[in-house]
């Protein structure tokens, strides 16, 4: 039958209408229903009120959804109304912290003072009486006054040239000394008595810088980067060129820095980015013609002044070391700390581990790892969790295969590292150094790359689990790691071959490596 179009909905030429045909978007009579439309059952074929009704719960469902956006804009616009700004909040939490502490102190102040009252040593002071030494102290004037009258005789006695008469008076000598021997007694005896009856000696001590450094610690304060979000970057130095190369994933582009006091910086250096910032650590230096020493700076590099600003020092040199960046959050603010783990140099110092504080340009010392190592891998899982995997023994030059963790969570001072006990039912993981890592997940990090006959496969390792197993994918080609830091962007995690400098690219959902051209990065 001929159908004809009202109002862009197209029907049969009969005008019962009593079915609408979704598949074919009719509307339509019985018979034609049963005659022409007798394969669109089910869900596409529905009575003129049921599809009525589906449409204006359609449109239900649109409103719904605007009242949703007008509610969450409503909701935007009263918090921006009652913001403060920015400086004034700011302000009033370090006002309420600074408060908290007055109270404190206050409190404490007034508990001293308790103290003090109710000290057994003051209450029962009873100090000597005050004229206890009046009398003697007469006597003193006296007898000193009359000694100077004795002398100024005598001297006048020397002018007028009359010896004799000065040697007459040599027996008041004795009588003098003898007076002078019991005043002196006499001020032993006041002397012993005020010693019986002196003060308790009660110091109250105020270590004012100590004070100072504990206030930081308490209230610290984030400068502006800490409020800009991370930018997802890629770089590395070029030693020839003394060039740092950052290209950026969100644009990608790549800026050149030629850094113009590169004689600063040492060779064989370690670097990460933390806070939009890149931070140098560790590295060589030449001592002599034949001779390199470790060095233990800090490097932060100003994008703005093409300079690498000194920071803080580390406790102990290293080279052939690994850094990890960890990012905690508190009520009122963040922290970011750097890890700098491990060393090649053959002693102590290959197990050393420290922490960067960067909001306090402070490096402190933590528990020390259970191998020394150097050309490991670290991975952070859950900004919590610090795993350190395979590596070099820096005593025995042996690749490694063990793994250790520690809780960033815990105090510095309790941070402590331990040796997971890796389940390598497949007997596929073997010792390696100069790998790479990261988070797959907050339970597993993948393993990759290195060197131990030049290694191109990949490993999962389950934190819950602690089993290792070999994955399906491989890198395009064998590379080196240690020295890179991977960086997720867009589902993708990039990292940057050593050797080569060529980008590796993960895919999270494919799970397949890709391989960018270090021309490619235009570097």
């Amino acid at each position: 039958m001929e159908t004809m179009n009202v109002n862009d909905i197209q029907t049969c030429d009969h005008n019962d209408y009593v079915v609408y045909c979704q598949n074919h978007e009719k509307i339509l009579c019985l018979e034609c229903a049963l005659s022409d439309h007798q394969n669109c059952g089910g869900q596409k074929a529905k009575t003129l009120k049921v599809a009525a009704q589906e449409q204006v719960q359609k449109f239900e469902e649109i409103l719904q959804v605007c009242k949703d956006h007008q509610n969450q804009c409503a909701l935007m616009q009263q918090r921006v109304a009652n913001q403060v700004g920015l400086e004034e909040e700011i302000l009033q939490k370090v006002e309420e912290q600074y408060n908290n502490l007055k109270n404190i102190i206050d409190e404490q102040k007034d508990n001293a003072k308790n103290i003090i009252r109710n000290l057994e040593s003051v209450q029962n002071y009873k100090p000597p009486p005050q004229n206890f030494t009046i009398q003697t102290l007469d006597n003193l004037n006296q007898f000193s006054g009359e000694v100077e009258k004795n002398i100024g005789q005598m001297k006048s006695f020397i002018q007028q040239s009359k010896y004799l008469d000065i040697l007459r008076h040599r027996k008041i000598i004795d009588e003098y000394q003898n007076q002078l021997g019991q005043h002196k007694v006499k001020i032993l005896q006041h002397n012993s008595f005020f010693q019986e009856n002196s003060r308790p000696n009660i110091q109250v001590k105020s270590e004012v810088d100590k004070f100072r450094g504990f206030l930081h610690d308490v209230i610290s304060f984030e400068p502006d980067y800490i409020l800009a979000p991370m930018r997802p970057r890629l770089h590395y130095f070029d030693e020839d060129s003394r060039k740092f190369y950052i290209h950026e994933l969100q644009s990608q582009t790549t800026e050149g820095i030629q850094v113009r006091n590169a004689d600063k910086l040492p060779t064989e250096f370690t670097s990460i980015q933390a806070q939009n910032k890149i931070f140098i650590i560790g590295g060589e230096k030449k001592d002599n013609d034949i001779r390199c020493i470790y060095s233990n700076e800090t490097f932060v590099l100003n994008e703005q002044t093409y300079e690498v600003v000194p920071r803080a020092s580390m406790r102990n040199a290293r080279s052939g070391h690994q850094l990890a960046h960890l990012h905690r959050k508190f009520e009122y603010q963040t922290k970011d700390y750097i890890y700098a783990i491990g060393s090649k140099y053959p002693d102590e110092t290959s197990k050393k581990c420290e922490v960067y504080d960067i909001s306090k340009n402070k490096w402190t010392e933590i528990g020390d790892l259970q191998q020394s190592r150097h050309y490991h891998s670290v991975t952070v899982l859950e900004n919590r969790y610090l795993y350190v995997i395979g590596g070099r023994d820096s005593l025995t030059e042996n690749p490694l295969d063990s793994i250790e963790r520690l809780d960033g969570f815990q105090s510095l001072e309790n941070q402590r590292w331990e040796t997971i006990q890796v389940i390598n039912k497949e007997m596929h993981w073997t010792p390696r150094d100069t790998l790479g890592s990261f988070a797959l997940s907050d339970s597993e990090i993948l393993i990759f790359g290195g060197d131990y006959g030049w290694i191109s496969d990949c490993f999962t390792f389950n934190v819950k689990s602690n089993e290792i197993h070999k994955c399906e994918c491989t890198l395009k080609k064998p590379e080196e790691f240690f020295r890179s830091q991977a960086v997720k962007y867009n589902d993708k995690v990039f990292v940057i071959g050593n050797l080569d400098k060529d980008v590796h690219v993960y895919s999270l959902k494919a799970q397949k490596w890709f391989l960018l051209d270090k021309w490619f990065v235009e570097w």
